[in-house]
């Protein structure tokens, strides 16, 4: 099937999701943490690198496909976040981590025909699973943040 502009630009907006997420966002500008709160922020430090990594593939892909990666810019919700505690700012991360798997499934059903994007996609998808789990794992008491 050939690729056309309209599943090249599918692609293009990925990088703007998972380089603009709350987690590559925290990694930046953290939020407050003191004591066993820094340690998590360490995590959070690494977990947004692997998340980096799989934003370069997805880059190299575009270029391959002489597409031009978007990267946009941090939504402006999440300027204030770093004046916040991990505990109120936790939920908020989680949901946005589905949302990335959720944008990797919807290009993913979207553009799948394109040759080699599938593999690329679904290793995407699988990593930022794990990613979300780990996240899950964290150690945050997040009760100060839930509704």
């Amino acid at each position: 099937m050939m690729t056309t502009t309209a599943d090249i630009q599918l692609l293009e907006h990925l990088p703007t999701v998972l380089g603009r997420s709350l987690l590559q966002y925290l990694a930046e500008c953290p939020p407050w943490t003191a004591g066993p709160g820094l340690e998590i922020q360490e995590r959070i430090e690494e977990l947004a690198a692997a998340q980096r990594e799989d934003l370069q593939i997805l880059v190299d892909l575009i270029l391959r496909l002489r597409g031009l990666p978007n990267f946009g810019v941090f939504p402006l919700d999440f300027s204030d976040r770093q004046f916040l505690a991990m505990e109120f700012v936790y939920p908020e991360l989680i949901e946005d981590q589905r949302r990335c798997i959720a944008a990797i499934e919807t290009v993913n059903q979207q553009t799948g025909f394109i040759s080699g994007v599938r593999p690329v996609l679904m290793k995407m998808r699988t990593n930022e699973m794990k990613l979300l789990e780990e996240l899950q794992a964290l150690p945050v008491d997040d009760s100060a943040g839930a509704e």
